[in-house]
């Protein structure tokens, strides 16, 4: 249920921005994601401990605080992969360097060494997957995505 009231308030915004008329019915969603935690409501929090403390009154930065509610109300459950592509920000989270412990160290004070274990390249390619070869062989109309 989640996941629904985020994705409209997220429509809300997109559509009207924080002072449209159903800018009302938008803060009442997320404020109930946010019930659920044990959570003040946006307005409220964000005005007593953000360091922008209108942040919900720009439509922008309205985006962000929704984004941000979805990425922690829907951790682990499979939206994430879909929500930064359709954001567009897949390339800030998936460009950069995997890094871990390196559990096999003999001293175990160097465990706590980090240690890049994959360089992770995302382009705008990898937004779109390749049109299978047997489709575009019987569809001559189709033209195969950008990079592939």
């Amino acid at each position: 249920m989640s996941d629904l009231y985020l994705l409209y308030a997220e429509a809300i915004n997109e559509a009207e921005g924080p002072d449209g008329a159903n800018s009302g019915e938008m803060f009442e969603y997320i404020n109930r994601v946010r019930a659920r935690a044990g959570l003040e409501g946006v307005k409220e929090s964000w005005s007593a401990w953000a360091r922008n403390a209108n942040a919900y009154e720009d439509k922008t930065r309205m985006r962000q605080i929704i984004q941000q509610e979805r990425m922690i109300e829907l951790m682990l459950e499979g939206h994430r992969f879909w929500d930064v592509r359709r954001w567009k920000t897949a390339y800030n989270w998936y460009s950069t360097p995997i890094d871990s412990w390196s559990v096999l160290e003999t001293p175990p004070s160097l465990y706590y060494m980090r240690r890049e274990v994959y360089n992770q390249k995302f382009g705008i390619r990898d937004y779109f997957w390749p049109i299978g070869s047997d489709d575009l062989n019987n569809n001559p109309n189709l033209v195969q995505n950008i990079g592939w």
